[in-house]
């Protein structure tokens, strides 16, 4: 509505021009005509004045016009819009259809191209529809028409679906130059982003569905679609996962065992096999991802039974254990069937007698038991969920041997008992490995080898103690012998104590002669008197001198006095 003030002259004419637009660009509805009204009157202010004009009672004051909108066509507008859809996914592996593998790289793109033939399109709008577990990023890479202004559509409303419904996205065409008018011969070009990083935690969706719509805002009464055919793009999107998990197994044991003839009560879990360990088979899985393994489990075979009445394994007890959002269940029907751990805390008990018949194989293994005659095979499940990326599921099965029923023939010293462990996730045909094929599964073979128990010989161990009193007293006399020969050899000996000991030998060898000389028997000069006289005397002896060293450094020259 205007409100405005004219000055009206007698006898002259007046004429107001009024220019009237629309209040938005997004009609929808360009048929309807446009109707304008107008009412004057003389203003209360100018009617209390002196003199004043005064309205004539009689006189009509409202007035309307009409107008319709100029659509630049005959009676009817006949558009032709047409929109082309393409996808651009991720490749990991070869697929025979478009499929959106689930992993590291969690987008795609929509791409579309609207094109326009025929007469103006009057507010061409696109409704794009998608499953919830996608999500709406952005529009990227625009082009169009009019390189100057690429960007033609926008998005202007969007709903997020409840329950099964589909997610909605509405663009609207916005030309630079027309708006809501798409002419002919114009197109628009642009790309979608999706994410579907929400199903990394599915992995059991089998397909995410998109809908793209193109129409116009305004009524047909004047504007009809020449071809709607293509004004729709339905696609179907098949899902693969991509996923892997790495297993380890283990629990390879020997039982040695006394084979007992007589019968045995059985009180609790441990007289069964008694003196015997358990026997422990551990399975560890890891998600490797990208994406949960939303359902596998474990099976662990087992020979169980020799015939109707005698066990060879028997498993008492069965836990698991998962980390994250992973899940385990254990069917526990097939543990402890006899209630042995229960009579720990009460007085029943169970008595158990030998085997009478020897062994008649030596290996019982539930992979030839379907040839093999003689032995039956239990087996114990658990089911696991949602297992995904670094999270891991821990699934222990404890057994004991019933050594009972293990009587060996007399040239036999073992038996094996072989337990078959495998993983499968064949109940989530959805997720695929790096190659693209389902994940395999995982086998192991553990055995637990039973063995005829023999005593150890006697070994006499002379004791500790004795040995090291021997050892020290051996290394001390040894060491005392080779001291007394290196002293006598000198060995501990300094120069000056030599040279001092070859003094006293010298002096010693002197005196020694001397004293001899002296003490020899005389002659009888009285019978040759002339032949004494005469006889040539012996060189008188001259001592040398010897020179003494003392620790100060003097020097003591002394000459031995020992007499002739």
């Amino acid at each position: 509505m205007y409100d405005f003030n004219i000055t009206l002259v007698k006898y002259n004419i007046t004429c107001l021009d009024l220019d009237v637009r629309p209040l938005t660009h997004s009609l929808t509805d360009l048929d309807t005509m446009i109707v304008a009204n107008l009412t004057y009157s003389i203003p209360e202010s100018h009617k209390t004045k002196p003199l004043s004009s005064v309205e004539q009672q009689n006189v009509n004051h409202d007035f309307s016009a009409t107008a319709v909108f100029d659509k630049s066509c005959d009676e009817y507008c006949h558009y032709d819009l047409s929109i082309k859809s393409d996808l651009q996914l991720p490749s990991f592996f070869n697929t025979d259809v478009p499929t959106l593998v689930v992993a590291n790289d969690d987008t795609f793109k929509l791409k579309l191209n609207i094109s326009h033939q025929g007469d103006n399109a009057f507010g061409p709008f696109v409704k794009l529809s998608y499953s919830p577990v996608l999500t709406w990023l952005k529009i990227i890479n625009f082009a169009s028409y009019d390189p100057d202004h690429p960007i033609c559509f926008r998005p202007t409303a969007a709903t997020q679906a409840r329950g099964d419904e589909l997610s909605t996205q509405t663009l609207t065409y916005d030309d630079a130059y027309t708006k809501t008018v798409m002419t002919n011969k114009s197109w628009c070009y642009f790309e979608v982003v999706f994410s579907h990083g929400n199903l990394k935690d599915n992995g059991a969706l089998p397909e995410v569905m998109l809908m793209v719509l193109l129409n116009t805002t305004v009524t047909q009464n004047s504007s009809v679609e020449m071809d709607q055919s293509d004004n729709i793009v339905n696609i179907s999107l098949p899902v693969k996962y991509r996923s892997s998990v790495a297993a380890k197994i283990s629990g390879e044991s020997e039982i040695p065992f006394n084979f007992t003839e007589g019968p045995t009560t059985i009180s609790s879990i441990f007289n069964i096999g008694q003196n015997t360990s358990n026997v422990l088979i551990e399975t560890e899985l890891r998600g490797t991802g990208f994406s949960n393994i939303p359902k596998s489990n474990v099976t662990i075979l087992f020979p169980s039974k020799l015939d109707s009445n005698r066990t060879l394994l028997y498993p008492f007890h069965l836990q698991c254990t998962a980390t994250g959002t992973a899940s385990c269940t254990c069917n526990t029907s097939n543990v402890d069937t006899e209630g042995f751990l229960q009579m720990q805390n009460s007085t029943r008990n169970f008595s158990s007698t030998p085997n009478p018949v020897p062994l008649q194989l030596t290996s019982y293994d539930c992979q030839s038991s379907m040839t093999s005659t003689g032995f039956e095979c239990d087996q114990l499940t658990c089911e696991i969920n949602n297992l995904g990326e670094n999270e891991t599921v821990k699934i222990q099965a404890t057994f004991r041997v019933w050594t009972q029923t293990l009587r060996l023939q007399e040239n036999q010293n073992e038996t094996k008992l072989v337990t078959e462990v495998k993983y499968s996730a064949a109940a989530s045909p959805l997720v695929m490995d790096e190659h693209g094929y389902p994940i395999p599964p995982h086998f192991s073979n553990i055995t637990t080898t039973a063995i005829r128990y023999v005593a150890p010989p006697i070994v006499y161990v002379f004791p500790l103690w004795a040995t090291l009193v021997i050892a020290i007293g051996s290394g001390i006399v040894l060491v005392g012998v080779l001291a007394l020969i290196l002293y006598k050899k000198g060995f501990f000996e300094n120069e000056f104590t030599k040279m001092l000991k070859d003094a006293k030998w010298e002096e010693a060898g002197t005196h020694h002669n001397n004293v001899y000389e002296s003490e020899m028997p005389t002659q009888d000069n009285s019978e040759k008197p002339s032949d004494i006289v005469n006889e040539e005397q012996p060189p008188k002896y001259t001592p040398e001198p010897v020179h003494v060293f003392k620790m100060d450094g003097t020097d003591n020259t002394y000459v031995n006095e020992a007499s002739n």
